[in-house]
């Protein structure tokens, strides 16, 4: 019966541990990169997403969204 209650205790420290363990990961988990096309996409991404999400914006918000001309530096910021 003793050996029993010592399983009991050995389980428990155990399963604290693994429970340490898998929220220490989510706490050193890299950061989602969002890249919007318009201000208000970003903010809507920024609100849900959090401190989760990185948010890039390729337009102003005084351009027209429909013709935001494509530019070379779009394409590292894509990527």
């Amino acid at each position: 019966m003793k050996k029993l209650s010592c399983y009991k205790k050995l389980g428990v420290v155990v399963i604290f541990f693994v429970l340490a363990w898998l929220q220490s990961g989510l706490l050193f988990a890299q950061q989602i990169r969002v890249v919007a096309s318009w201000p208000a996409l970003a903010d809507i991404s920024r609100q849900i997403g959090k401190e989760l999400v990185n948010v890039d914006t390729l337009a102003t918000g005084v351009e027209d969204a429909h013709g935001v001309p494509m530019k070379p530096s779009f394409v590292p910021r894509l990527n």
